[in-house]
C-alpha cells in the first residue's frame, strides 16, 4: 500500500493537474468569448453597413421619383403657361380688334 505521504503527493498532483486543466479551460473560454464578441461586432457592423446601403438606395429611389414628379409638374406648368399665353394673345388681339372697330365706328359717326 501507499503511504500517506504518497497519497497526499498524488492528491496534490491531481489538484495541480486539475487547476491547470481549469486554468486552460478558462483561457480557452475567454478566447471563445473574445472571438464571439469580435464576430458579433463584425456582424453588427455588417448589418449597419447593409442598413446604410439599403437606406441610401431607398433615398436615391425616392430622389429619382421626386425628380420625375418635379419634371412632370414643370412640364405641366409649361403647358399651362403656354396655353394661357396663347389665350392672352387671342384676347389681346380680340381687344385690339374691338377697339379698332369702335374707333372706326366713332370716326364714321363724327363725319
Amino acid at each position: 500500500m501507499r503511504t500517506t505521504a504518497e497519497k497526499l503527493r498524488m492528491i496534490k498532483e491531481a489538484e495541480e493537474s486539475a487547476s491547470e486543466v481549469i486554468a486552460a479551460a478558462h483561457r480557452e473560454a475567454e478566447k471563445l468569448v473574445r472571438k464571439a464578441r469580435e464576430e458579433a461586432e463584425a456582424y453588427r457592423e455588417a448589418e449597419r453597413k447593409k442598413a446604410r446601403e439599403d437606406g441610401e438606395k431607398e433615398l436615391e429611389r425616392r430622389l429619382g421619383e421626386a425628380r420625375r414628379e418635379a419634371d412632370e409638374i414643370a412640364a405641366e406648368f409649361s403647358r399651362r403657361k403656354s396655353a394661357l399665353l396663347t389665350v392672352a394673345r387671342e384676347r389681346k388681339g380680340e381687344a385690339v380688334a374691338l377697339l379698332l372697330k369702335r374707333l372706326q365706328e366713332a370716326g364714321k359717326a363724327s363725319f
